[in-house]
C-alpha cells in the first residue's frame, strides 16, 4: 500500500521496506531503488530505448489480454492493462522509465518498471490511486504468469525486429543510391587495382555492382538473423518450466503477442529451458549487423581513397562539398561523409563484441546478461540506419572524373594485362623483360604490337 504523502512526494513499499519518491511518478519502489543503485551520469535510461519499452509493454498487454480470455484476470483488469500499455505506446509516458539500461537482476528493473506504470496506470483508470496498487498490482495482475525470465529475452526480440524494420529502410535508401549512380556514370572507364597497385581496365559499374551486391547480401542475411530471432520464450516463466503456467495461457499468449505486435514471424520455442539459459539467436543478429558496419566501412574507405587528392592523390571521384576541411589550410576540403560513416561502424562492431561477452557469460538455467546484449543490437542497429544513409548521400553527390578515369585506365600494366590476355602471360612477360622493366619501353612496344589498344588520349601520354 502506499504510504504518506505530500504535495511533492509520495512514500511506497516493498518487501524491503518504504521508499520516497516522486508524487506524481507512475513508477513505484522498484523502479525507484533501481534509479539509486544504478545512477546514470548522463548514460542512457531505459526510456532512451524506446522500442524495447513498447516492447515489453506489448509482452504485458499479451499476457493481459491471454489471462482474460483465460478467467485469470478480471475483465476490467485486463482491460485497463491493455490500455495502459497502448498508452505507453503512443509515446506518452517514455519519461516514466528513468532507470540505467545496464543494471544489475538479469533485467528485473525493467521489467518491474514496466509492471509498475502499467499498475498504476490502470488503477487510475479504475479510480485508484498511484502507489495504491488496487485495484490494479504490478504483481498479482500485470506480471501474472510471467517472469522476468521470460518477459525480458522476448521484449528483445520484438524489439529488434522493430529496430530492423526502421533500419531496412536506410539501407534500402542506400541500395537506390548506388543503382542511380551506376546508371549516372556506371559506364565511365576506371583502372581496377589489386593490392594497390595497377591491375586492370574496368568500369564504374563494376565497382559500384559489387557494392550493390554487398550491401543486398548484408541485408537478406540480417533480415534471415532476425527472423530466426523470432522464437520466443514467452510462456516459459522462471526458467522454462512448462507446469509453471496454466497451459491454455501458454498457447494462446504468443498468438496474442503476435496481433499486438503486427510480427508475423513470432513463434514459441519449442524448448522452453532453451530459451532461458541461450540468447545465441540475438547474438547472430548482433553479428550480421557487425558484416554489415564491416561491408559499409569497406566501401566509406574505397570512396575516401578514390577521392583523395585534389591534385596528387587518385582524384578519380570527386565528393559533395559538405563543409570545410580545415581551421589552417585554406581551401582544403575533407571526406567527413566517409569518414563518419567508418566511425558509425565501429562503434557497430565494438557493440557486437559486448553481445558475444553477454552470451558466454551465461550460467547454468539463466543467462541474465539480456540487457546488455539488447542494448548493444539496438544501438547497432540505430548507428547502421545512420551510416547507410550518411552513405547513401556521399553516393548520390559523388561524381567521377571521366578524362582522369580514361587515362588511368590505360596505365601500362594495365595495357600488359590485355597483351597476356591476346599473346599468353609468359610472352607478356617476356615483352616487360626485354625492355628492362620501364613502363615507357613497354608501353611504346605494347601499342606498336597492338595499335588498337592505344586509349583516346595515347598520344598525349607518348
Amino acid at each position: 500500500m502506499s504510504g504518506t504523502s505530500s504535495a511533492d512526494s509520495r512514500t511506497d513499499r516493498d518487501s524491503i521496506g518504504e521508499i520516497d519518491l516522486p508524487a506524481d511518478a507512475l513508477y513505484g519502489p522498484q523502479t525507484q531503488r533501481a534509479v539509486t543503485n544504478f545512477p546514470l551520469r548522463g548514460q542512457r535510461r531505459l526510456g532512451d530505448f524506446p522500442l524495447f519499452v513498447d516492447a515489453l509493454v506489448a509482452v504485458k498487454g499479451a499476457a493481459a489480454t491471454a489471462n482474460g480470455a483465460q478467467g485469470h484476470l478480471d475483465r476490467d483488469i485486463s482491460e485497463a492493462i491493455i490500455a495502459a500499455g497502448d498508452a505507453v505506446r503512443s509515446g506518452a509516458h517514455y519519461d516514466e522509465f528513468p532507470i540505467h539500461h545496464l543494471h544489475g537482476g538479469g533485467g528485473t528493473s525493467a521489467n518491474m518498471n514496466a509492471n509498475e506504470v502499467l499498475a498504476n496506470l490502470a488503477s487510475s483508470a479504475l479510480g485508484g490511486e498511484r502507489g495504491a496498487w488496487h485495484p490494479v498490482h504490478p504483481l498479482r495482475h500485470v506480471n501474472l504468469h510471467q517472469s522476468t525470465n521470460d518477459v525480458v529475452p522476448t521484449a528483445s526480440r520484438i524489439a529488434a525486429s522493430w529496430a530492423w524494420d526502421a533500419c531496412a529502410q536506410d539501407v534500402e535508401g542506400l541500395e537506390e543510391a548506388i543503382a542511380h549512380a551506376i546508371q549516372r556514370f556506371g559506364g565511365i572507364p576506371r583502372l581496377a587495382r589489386t593490392c594497390l597497385q595497377d591491375a586492370a581496365a574496368m568500369t564504374f559499374g563494376d565497382l559500384l555492382g559489387g557494392y550493390l551486391s554487398l550491401v543486398k547480401r548484408f541485408r537478406r542475411r540480417i533480415d534471415h538473423a532476425v527472423t530466426e530471432s523470432l522464437e520466443v520464450s514467452l510462456g516459459g516463466a522462471l526458467v522454462g518450466r512448462a507446469a509453471d503456467v496454466p497451459s491454455g495461457y501458454q498457447v494462446m499468449v504468443v498468438a496474442a503477442l503476435s496481433s499486438t505486435t503486427g510480427i508475423d514471424g513470432l513463434r514459441r520455442t519449442p524448448d522452453l529451458p532453451d530459451g532461458a539459459q541461450n540468447p545465441d539467436a540475438l547474438l547472430e543478429v548482433a553479428s550480421a549487423l557487425d558484416v554489415a558496419a564491416r561491408s559499409l566501412l569497406k566501401i566509406a574507405k574505397d570512396l575516401r581513397l578514390l577521392a583523395s587528392g585534389p591534385e596528387f592523390g587518385f582524384c578519380e571521384i570527386r565528393l559533395e562539398a559538405v563543409q570545410p576541411g580545415s581551421s589552417a589550410l585554406p581551401a582544403k576540403v575533407n571526406p567527413v561523409i566517409p569518414e563518419h560513416v567508418v566511425q558509425l561502424a565501429m562503434k557497430i562492431s565494438a557493440l557486437r563484441e559486448m553481445a558475444s561477452a553477454a552470451l558466454e557469460h551465461g550460467e547454468l538455467d539463466l543467462n541474465v546478461w539480456e540487457m546488455p546484449m539488447t542494448a548493444a543490437v539496438l544501438e547497432q542497429f540505430e548507428l547502421l540506419g545512420s551510416a547507410a544513409a550518411a552513405l547513401a548521400r556521399c553516393v548520390g553527390g559523388a561524381s567521377p572524373d571521366e578524362g582522369r578515369n580514361r587515362e588511368h585506365a590505360g596505365a601500362t600494366l594495365a595495357l600488359l594485362y590485355e597483351v597476356s590476355g591476346r599473346e599468353g602471360y609468359e610472352a607478356a612477360d617476356n615483352l616487360a623483360v626485354e625492355n628492362l622493366g620501364d613502363l615507357g619501353l613497354i608501353r611504346a612496344e605494347i601499342l606498336r604490337r597492338h595499335p588498337d589498344l592505344a586509349p583516346p588520349d595515347a598520344k598525349l601520354r607518348d
